[in-house]
């Protein structure tokens, strides 16, 4: 598989109330998926415990098929993931500033998102 790596994407967990603490937790994964199909590749890579969970700018990385390029990319989603007990506490997702595909020499090309986007789950 290729790497495709959104970076530096600003997610807020409003675990407030309650917070996270202990063995349960809310947080996020990002999800990609492509023009041709309707799989969902995530960034916890279907393992809740490698989400996102921290109210810091954060980079994570999504794995996507050999030869994908930014044209083939059809949404990128965020997605609330429970760890543990469901706290009820909700995700807000203030915006994704990069995303880029890893080139042949493993090195990042230019970023393929041309505007900030965000969303309420």
């Amino acid at each position: 598989m290729r790497v495709a790596q959104l970076s530096t994407a600003t997610v807020t967990a409003l675990t407030a109330l309650p917070a996270n603490t202990g063995s349960s937790w809310i947080g996020v994964s990002l999800g990609v998926r492509l023009v041709n199909g309707e799989t969902v590749y995530l960034s916890n890579h279907v393992d809740p415990t490698w989400s996102l969970q921290r109210d810091d700018p954060a980079a994570t990385t999504v794995e996507l098929p050999a030869g994908t390029r930014a044209d083939d990319i059809a949404e990128v989603t965020a997605h609330r993931v429970v760890v543990g007990t469901d706290t009820g506490a909700t995700v807000h997702v203030t915006g994704i500033k990069r995303g880029f595909l890893l080139g042949q020499n493993y090195l990042p090309q230019q970023s393929f998102l041309t505007s900030r986007v965000g969303g309420h789950r």
